[in-house]
């Protein structure tokens, strides 16, 4: 009789608790499945966080601040008011308006943009 070794997989097993790191993709993901309850979060570092939900006076300053934006940039320029940005790591701002290159069609569905050319702006 012959023996045969079984394969065996070496994993890496915690020896204590640790969180776990969501890419971007499984963040989406998790959104798509209705997980967060319609709550505004935001992914950094792979860590989910529940954001406060905008005012009326946060909306006001969001929309002035656009404005401002959109007509401060040339041609070639666009702002983006509350969407998805793919930045190129591990985390998903959740920005209110980030000014890229481009223009509204000619962005991906995955917008993805190089850190260079990018301006990001968070109304508190």
């Amino acid at each position: 009789m012959q023996a045969t070794a079984i394969p065996t997989t070496v994993r890496h097993i915690p020896t204590k608790p640790a969180p776990y790191r969501w890419t971007i993709r499984e963040y989406r993901e998790l959104g798509k499945t209705g997980w967060f309850h319609d709550k505004k979060t935001m992914l950094i570092h792979g860590e989910v966080y529940v954001m406060t939900l905008p005012s009326p006076p946060h909306d006001v300053t969001l929309g002035l601040t656009h404005n401002y934006l959109q007509a401060a940039f040339p041609k070639g320029w666009h702002v983006r008011n509350q969407m998805g940005l793919d930045i190129g790591t591990n985390n998903d701002p959740g920005t209110d308006l980030a000014v890229v290159q481009g223009s509204i069609r000619g962005s991906r569905s995955r917008c993805e943009m190089p850190i260079s050319g990018l301006g990001i702006v968070c109304v508190a």
